[in-house]
């Protein structure tokens, strides 16, 4: 009897520490957890730092912070309209029609195209007029300082051809070359009306048209350029 009490307790001690390896553990959820590494509620776990990273910039605790945007562009500080299309209102009472068009392709440069017509007639023989007419087509560059194209002080340089027509009792024609230099402003208004004022010089090589008659012939040359604009912004 006794020795079936020894074994009974010998059992029973061997038995205990098994079955409570068996009982389920709690954790509590402001302690972390010792089976997972997590971190709970409470202080979180720090960990080793990545040895392949690239070292955080200063102030910073994301290596990578402000990647994202450092190859975004910044924003085109160049505003408003590129072309603009004017005609000289104060030459059309001499008899000089001319329009210009210009492309601003960059904040201080401008492309110009400008045609223009001139006629003038006079009764150099009472009864008789002498008749000249002159097509010219120029092209070239407008440079603007201090504002962006195309509005403000502009310098404008351009150069082509005119074809020249004298008429009397008989008509001459001819060909020749003509440089126009002129310094200007513009004014934009916001709904896109424009208007200028230019001041140069326009340069053609002195032609003689003749003779148109017994009596008449022609000299033509270039001269002072003073230009209104009205126009159009885009």
């Amino acid at each position: 009897m006794r020795l079936a009490r020894i074994l009974l307790t010998t059992a029973l001690l061997l038995f205990a520490p098994a079955t409570a390896a068996l009982e389920p553990t709690e954790v509590p959820p402001s302690e972390p957890s010792a089976s997972t590494g997590d971190a709970g509620i409470g202080a979180p776990v720090r960990r080793p730092r990545d040895p392949f990273l690239p070292p955080a910039p200063a102030g910073k605790t994301d290596p990578f912070a402000g990647e994202a945007t450092a190859g975004t562009p910044a924003p085109n500080p160049w505003t408003g309209p590129r072309n603009v299309v004017w005609a000289n209102a104060l030459g059309a009472g001499y008899g000089n029609y001319a329009i210009e068009y210009q492309r601003a392709i960059h904040p201080r440069l401008a492309l110009v195209v400008s045609p223009s017509v001139r006629t003038l007639s006079r009764e150099i023989i009472p009864g008789r007029d002498l008749t000249i007419t002159g097509l010219n087509l120029q092209a070239g560059v407008a440079l603007y300082v201090p504002w962006q194209a195309p509005r403000g002080l502009n310098l404008s340089l351009t150069g082509g051809f005119v074809r020249l027509e004298g008429k009397d009792q008989i008509s001459k024609t001819d060909t020749t070359w003509s440089v126009k230099a002129t310094i200007g402003y513009r004014h934009v208004f916001p709904f896109g009306l424009t208007l200028e004022v230019n001041l140069g010089y326009f340069h053609m090589p002195e032609t003689e048209l003749g003779p148109l008659s017994r009596e008449t012939f022609a000299v033509v040359n270039g001269g002072p350029v003073a230009e209104l604009g009205l126009g159009w912004a885009f």
